[in-house]
């Protein structure tokens, strides 16, 4: 997805970063404030230099003393500072960037279904890491010192000019140069970011899918391709940087060289001032400090420049996620005791003028158990995101009813439905965090009683931790029916008065698949439940059989359908 830059982009980019960190702007000035201190105390420091040297060669003892003392408290105020400035800036560095991730986050969580699928996952951890982190370093770090040397600036040149205006204004002629390099180059930068953050997604992502999808990676002998691609996506990674790197040197070393005029021009006149006897070594000493009070802020700005237009284009991708849209707040999960499901003439595409589903009308009564068969890609997984609001028809309703009332589905629908989607969907962690997705307060004894419905506490007791055992990422440790079980019991946990199973009993033996549905089909209350399969084995427990074909949904007899469909 391209970012499109308007006129007001940078208006509306500035106020987003203000908003997200408008806790911490208090912590921010208190920064800023001890960068401005420091810096009045590098100037402090360059004006008692002066006179100490001075009153040095006129060989006046006591002022020297007087000087010294007057030099040391300040450069030990100064370490003092610093040292609290420094702790400061890296606890609100954390808590800024923290925040920020957990309101990107927020954001996400809540963002629809279709919008959510717009990027990739290693996109996503691109935005939240290192976007973040720009913005972060902007906000705390580079706005206070900037602020600071503007300060450092101002004073130095004051000083300067209280010293000698000729050689004020002289330096003061180098400054149209840092601006008009500032122009030239700041759209060049933020594009090239723009490009690199791009290019660390697509890294990252084939990184993530890589290391997921190792065994297909090794069973197929793919080694060799994958090590080809990382090397293409390097060499993208590397002529970005070298874009980057080139530009911002040939951008700080123009903008640092014109402040360095100011220190040979100080020098000069020093020098000269010296050799004519109109100058004094304190005041070339001084000045040359003075200059680098002035030729040090303008070189730091040059070099925070680049990051601050790497902000600006990070902060727009961050917006980018909050600019999707959302579900209904204030989701609530299921009052429901039982529920019914209808179809109200429902139809639905991903793209215009490609149904996938065609006008559906069909009635599920309260508890009962629909088999929902159907060609592969036909639509059977749509069916249920439709349900579940995931997916938002392009015409018609579906409507959850309890007998008593009829209620539109939507997001706030989702806490009276539990699902099994397919494939492995277990996260790291012990067996109990899975099982307690379903139920965060569940007890040990509901966490047994679910597993044995599910037909998994045959295995979980097994095991030397029992439901305390930890499995690794994607369900490292069981096998692909162990996997499916803990799902299901997992699911059965929310006691949603409607269950969906995608596929759900597809790594399970006919017979223990029975024993699953036959344990679900006892539960008190029954759930309604809606089974995607592509197996017979389980259909004579199913109430009826429903088959999806070419976007319609019909009803057929277990004889139609002993043969697989597919």
């Amino acid at each position: 997805m391209k970012i499109r830059l308007t006129k007001g982009t940078g208006l509306s980019t500035i106020k987003w970063i203000l908003h997200h960190t408008k806790k911490y702007h208090k912590y921010i000035i208190i920064i800023t404030i001890f960068g401005i201190v420091t810096s009045g105390i590098a100037i402090l420091r360059a004006m008692a230099m002066k006179w100490l040297v001075d009153e040095a060669a006129q060989g006046n003892t006591e002022k020297v003393i007087t000087y010294l003392s007057l030099l040391a408290g300040i450069i030990l105020f100064d370490v003092i500072i610093k040292a609290v400035n420094t702790t400061l800036t890296a606890r609100v560095s954390v808590s800024v960037s923290s925040t920020m991730q957990k309101d990107i986050f927020v954001s996400l969580i809540n963002t629809r279904w279709m919008d959510f699928l717009k990027l990739h996952s290693g996109d996503y951890l691109t935005r939240l890491t290192s976007d973040v982190e720009a913005v972060n370093n902007v906000m705390v770090s580079i706005v206070p010192n900037t602020i600071a040397l503007g300060v450092a600036f101002i004073g130095s040149f004051l000083a300067v000019l209280y010293i000698d205006m000729n050689l004020a204004f002289a330096i003061l002629v180098i400054l149209p140069i840092f601006t008009f390099m500032a122009k030239i180059f700041s759209r060049k930068l933020k594009m090239i970011y723009q490009k690199g953050q791009k290019i660390e997604s697509k890294y990252r992502s084939f990184l993530n899918e890589s290391i997921q999808n190792m065994m297909v990676i090794k069973t197929f002998c793919l080694e060799k391709m994958k090590i080809q691609t990382v090397d293409v996506i390097y060499e993208e990674r590397l002529n970005n940087a070298i874009d980057k790197t080139n530009i911002s040197l040939i951008s700080s070393s123009v903008m640092t060289l014109s402040s360095w005029v100011g220190f040979f021009l100080a020098l000069l006149w020093g020098s000269f001032g010296i050799a004519k006897g109109t100058a004094s070594f304190g005041t070339l000493m001084a000045l040359v400090q003075l200059i680098g009070g002035i030729q040090g802020p303008l070189s730091g700005i040059s070099s925070s420049f680049p990051r601050v237009i790497y902000a600006m284009a990070s902060a727009e991708r961050l917006k980018e996620i909050e600019e999707f849209k959302k579900d209904i707040e204030g989701i609530t999960m299921n009052t429901m005791q039982s529920a019914g499901i209808e179809f109200h003439n429902v139809s639905f595409s991903y793209r215009r003028n490609e149904p996938v589903i065609k006008n559906i009308s069909v009635k599920i009564n309260r508890g009962e158990t629909v088999a929902l068969m159907g060609p592969s890609g036909e639509g059977k997984t749509t069916l249920i995101h439709l349900i579940l609001s995931l997916l938002v028809p392009d015409q018609g309703k579906i409507t959850l009813e309890d007998g008593i009332e009829s209620v539109e589905v939507n997001t706030n629908s989702r806490g009276s439905i539990s699902y099994v989607p397919q494939g492995n969907n277990i996260f790291s962690g012990t067996i109990a965090d899975n099982l307690r997705y379903g139920k965060e307060d569940a007890t040990e004894e509901e966490l047994i009683k679910a597993s044995k419905a599910a037909s998994a506490w045959q295995f979980i007791s097994k095991l030397e931790n029992g439901l305390n055992t930890v499995i690794g990422e994607r369900g490292i440790g069981l096998s692909e029916g162990q996997a499916q079980r803990i799902a299901i019991a997992r699911a059965l946990l929310h006691q949603a008065p409607v269950l969906l199973l995608d596929e759900a009993t597809s790594a399970l033996d006919a017979q223990t698949e029975v024993a699953v549905l036959e344990s679900i089909k006892r539960l008190e209350p029954s759930p309604t439940c809606i089974l995607i399969t592509h197996r017979t084995s389980a259909l004579n427990i199913c109430d009826r059989i429903l088959l999806l074909e070419n976007g319609r949904l019909n009803r057929v007899n277990i004889s139609e359908v002993m043969k697989p469909v597919i």
